[in-house]
């Protein structure tokens, strides 16, 4: 899936003319903290919400700082690079340029990050969550534990909890992953069964914004 394929027509960009009311009209209707914002058909970047509020609800969107620019992705970015680009840019939106560098519309960031995580975790295979302190992380020993029960880790996404311990949201290639749940308790790992029929059968979308890594095993 390609960023053309995820553009979303009705989400607003909003041009330099424009006054900073005109900006957080489009932000609330849109449930937004960011805009584009671009001039004609060039993008410049990006603006926040908290910025406009320093400013008086009449002035023009040119006295306002762009705090993100250079944000722009082409049109045939891949799905899995331009999930990495918004989270290296702390975008809330992310917008779509052809070729030749004109503006094509924007992508809210979370659609892409469920586009990504339903498509690196749907299919067949059970799903678990994971949590260990960093000091005592080796991905080998995982691993090992889990093969011994005849079973084998297909995908994994590691996130960061806090300075001291990660989160592993861990695929594997069976349905029934007890046997490699109750070997990991028995090891000391805090694990769990992620349910794919109920409403939190992927990671949370916060966590997958501090996505350190992602790994094909």
């Amino acid at each position: 899936m390609l960023a053309r394929d995820l553009i979303e027509k009705d989400l607003p960009a909003i041009d330099i003319d424009d006054k900073v009311s005109t900006a957080l009209q489009y932000m609330e209707e849109e449930n937004l903290n960011q805009l584009v914002l671009i001039h004609e058909a060039e993008v410049l970047g990006v603006i926040e919400k908290d910025i406009l509020y320093n400013f008086d609800d009449r002035s023009k969107l040119s006295l306002v700082p762009i705090k993100f620019t250079n944000v722009e992705v082409k049109e045939n970015q891949h799905l899995l690079l331009l999930a990495e680009h918004c989270i290296n840019k702390d975008l809330e939106i992310c917008p779509v340029v052809d070729y030749e560098n004109n503006y094509l519309g924007s992508i809210k960031t979370v659609d892409i990050y469920k586009k990504v995580i339903a498509g690196q975790f749907s299919g067949n295979g059970g799903l678990m969550s994971l949590e260990i302190s960093q000091k005592d992380y080796s991905l080998s020993d995982i691993s090992r534990i889990i093969e011994t029960e005849g079973l084998r880790i297909e995908k994994l996404y590691l996130s960061q909890e806090n300075q001291n311990d990660y989160n592993f949201i861990i695929k594997l290639n069976k349905t029934e992953i007890d046997p490699a749940i109750n070997s990991l308790k028995r090891f000391g790992y805090k694990v769990a069964q992620i349910n794919e029929r109920a409403n939190n059968t992927y990671p949370d979308l916060e966590r997958f914004e501090q996505l350190m890594k992602y790994l094909e095993i």
